[in-house]
């Protein structure tokens, strides 16, 4: 039923597509994948370009969405069970039914309101250019909560079919739903799914092929005070539309039905009252404001309590009570949220996490290093002098493949992949979701809510995400606040730094006590801006879902994408910048550059001078530092095989570790700060991560030169 036929284009905002190059207002471009040829992409990144049809992905977060997405269509979207992780969208295209479809995965939302980014991404999904089919996809076990946003979507008018998916979840919660009762409850097709092992993905096909032709479904009914009020407005508003002239679409506003927009209105949602033209606006306010009277004096107010209950009468209908079985995932997520034990939990986790990257990453890396130096190396230093004899050009070529390469072997490589694969298991089981709310009364200190600790400990993988990520925070304020925070985060490159050098040279408590100063700098960043930043911290809003069993094949798949796109961008920066340094080491032009940095490297932090070369690299991947650093000690010292130590002591390693994780966001951190925040802001997060850490690093120095190592 399903073949896969890549596409993709890339919009600059508010939504994007999962890979290519396309900013709406700059002229559209299409890059197709393998097989698909060229196309016309109308509007980025909805556009069929060449497919017969459009198929949407739409439901709450954590329902396994976007796993359903990655099988239909071949493609890698990060999938986690928590809220607010995906906020763009996502495009690619299947073969269903013989045809050819773009499908679009929507972020995960409650609601198609306009009052946060991934509300409205979600919604554009399904209005900017209107899906030929929705698909919305249910979580069994929180029938009741999903089948609010079933409303919403079901008032489009567009065609819809039902994935009900995690119904392993609902057994084990004891809730079991009857697919047949619930497609006749709703009156559209409902097919069993599971995205993670592909169970149901034949029958979903034939039920979207079928479903292009039928009509939409009847809307989820309201009260009789509610109806009446859509009613009324939708009419006002149906009216008015005709009379603003043939320009305007009198059976949609905005690729919004009469009555969605009309309901919408009576929320008070600002971004469809900005569709309307000035003179529908004074025609309806008043009959807006009327409507929504009379709904508080019939007690259907507000909508979206009209909504849950009528969701709630269906679920009700359609599941049926069966005996669950308590298992210790349920007994840990319970204890992972009790106010005594949850802390305990959550420091052992983030203990584990540290054990584990130590541990077997250090074994990683002194096995790769070491058949990388016995194997590799004397080949390498062999090609060079064959191809250019025993001349400057001969090690020049020794630096770049030997040592450079050796470096992202024994460094990224190691430490990247084991963290990746450990944030794979924990975005995968749920447990952040618990961490959010364990850590919600400490995030008011520092002016951001629970919610904000998902973006944080995402910026322990990479900063870039991270930051787009803050989208699902309240106000400017408070995203401001969490960009700046996870620019200070140790991504997994600038860990891999931490304890490839730090832990390396002097061990894992001194490694384990840079975390704990880094930990305590983000807290005093925060806690000042907090004080300082005008407005006030939003509550904790956020839905708790059960511990879940990952999936190892899908923990496994994601970490080595993930760390198969680290090492594509990593290894060509490294060969480049090793290169360059021992070109610079050979022609005696390192020295030239060093002397300017030397009174902030040498004067300020204590460090050898040529040191400074590494950090300016740097600012294009982190883990660049301590690559180049290594580089560096082998040129320092005439062997390959040199290590940290011929170039720094213990205390100056500190040192430098410790600037590295804190001076300047790298090209792509401050490329995404500029695009979410503006370049102003961009560039004063810039040069306060430059002034601190230049400050802490002066402290750390000062500080550690009267403890006796």
């Amino acid at each position: 039923m399903f073949g896969r036929r890549r596409s993709s284009c890339h919009g600059g905002a508010p939504a994007t597509c999962s890979a290519g190059r396309c900013r709406r207002g700059a002229g559209p471009r299409w890059r197709g994948g393998a097989g698909s040829g060229a196309g016309a992409c109308a509007t980025c990144p909805l556009s069929a370009g060449q497919a017969n049809f459009t198929v949407a992905l739409v439901g709450n977060p954590n329902v396994g969405k976007s796993s359903l997405y990655n099988r239909l269509t071949g493609q890698q979207v990060a999938t986690a069970n928590y809220a607010g992780k995906t906020v763009e969208l996502s495009a690619a295209q299947a073969v269903i039914g013989g045809q050819l479809a773009t499908i679009v995965d929507t972020p995960g939302t409650y609601s198609l309101q306009g009052f946060s980014a991934d509300q409205l991404v979600a919604r554009r999904g399904l209005t900017e250019r209107r899906p030929d089919v929705a698909v919305v996809v249910l979580d069994a076990s929180n029938l009741a909560r999903n089948l609010q946003l079933y409303a919403e979507v079901a008032d489009l008018e567009l065609p819809i079919v039902v994935a009900l998916n995690l119904e392993d979840e609902a057994r084990r919660l004891g809730r079991l739903v009857a697919p047949a009762e619930l497609a006749s409850a709703l009156g559209v097709p409902v097919v069993r799914t599971n995205g993670q092992t592909g169970t149901g993905l034949t029958e979903l096909g034939r039920a979207i092929a079928a479903a292009r032709t039928l009509p939409p479904p009847q809307p989820l009914r309201l009260s009789p005070a509610a109806e009446g009020a859509i009613a009324t407005v939708a009419h006002t508003l149906g009216s008015a539309i005709l009379s603003a002239g043939p320009d305007h679409d009198h059976g949609v506003l905005g690729g919004l039905s009469l009555r969605a927009a009309a309901r919408l209105l009576l929320e008070g949602d600002q971004a469809t009252w900005d569709l309307l033209p000035p003179p529908a606006t004074e025609v309806l306010r008043p009959i807006v404001a009327t409507a929504r009277e009379e709904l508080r004096q019939a007690g259907a107010w507000p909508l979206a309590a009209e909504r849950a209950r009528a969701a709630a009468r269906v679920a009700e209908a359609v599941t049926r009570r069966g005996t669950g079985r308590s298992d210790w995932l349920l007994a840990l997520w319970r204890a992972s949220l009790d106010p005594r034990r949850g802390p305990l939990i959550l420091l052992v986790v983030v203990a584990l996490l540290g054990w584990f990257m130590y541990s077997a990453g250090g074994a990683l890396s002194a096995a790769l290093g070491g058949t990388w130096q016995k194997y590799a190396l004397p080949p390498i230093d062999r090609l060079g002098r064959w191809l250019f004899g025993d001349g400057a050009a001969a090690r020049i070529f020794t630096w770049t493949f030997g040592s450079g390469i050796e470096a992202v072997l024994t460094i990224g490589v190691p430490f990247v992949f084991t963290f990746e694969l450990v944030l794979s298991l924990l975005e995968d089981s749920g447990y952040l979701n618990a961490a959010a709310y364990l850590t919600d009364s400490t995030m008011h200190r520092i002016g951001l809510n629970g919610r904000a600790i998902i973006p944080l400990i995402a910026g322990a993988g990479c900063n870039v995400p991270a930051i787009i990520g803050t989208r699902i925070l309240a106000d400017k304020r408070e995203r401001f606040i969490a960009a700046t925070l996870i620019t200070l985060v140790p991504c997994s490159a600038r860990i891999a730094v931490i304890l490839g050098s730090v832990g390396v040279v002097a061990g894992w408590e001194a490694a384990a006590g840079l975390f704990l100063t880094l930990v305590l700098i983000i807290a005093a960043v925060g806690w000042a801006l907090n004080r300082y930043l005008p407005g006030e911290t939003s509550e904790l809003v956020m839905e708790m879902f059960p511990l879940r069993r990952p999936l190892p094949s899908a923990v496994l798949k994601r970490t080595w994408g993930k760390f198969l796109d680290f090492l594509t961008q990593a290894l060509p920066l490294m060969i480049v910048g090793s290169f360059i340094v021992g070109l610079l080491y050979e022609t005696g032009l390192m020295y030239y550059l060093v002397k300017p940095l030397s009174p902030i490297v040498s004067g300020v932090l204590g460090l050898p001078a040529i040191v400074g070369i590494a950090l300016v690299f740097a600012v294009l991947r982190k883990e660049l530092a301590l690559q180049l650093t290594l580089a560096l000690a082998a040129m320092a010292a005439g062997a390959p095989t040199a290590t940290l130590t011929s170039l720094m002591n213990a205390k100056q390693v500190f040192v430098f570790a410790l600037v590295s994780s804190l001076y300047i966001p790298c090209l792509a951190t401050y490329g995404i700060l500029a695009r979410e925040l503006g370049r102003r802001q961009a560039v004063g997060i810039t040069m306060l991560t430059l002034a601190l850490a230049v400050v802490i690093g002066f402290l750390a120095r000062l500080a550690l030169a009267a403890i006796p190592i």
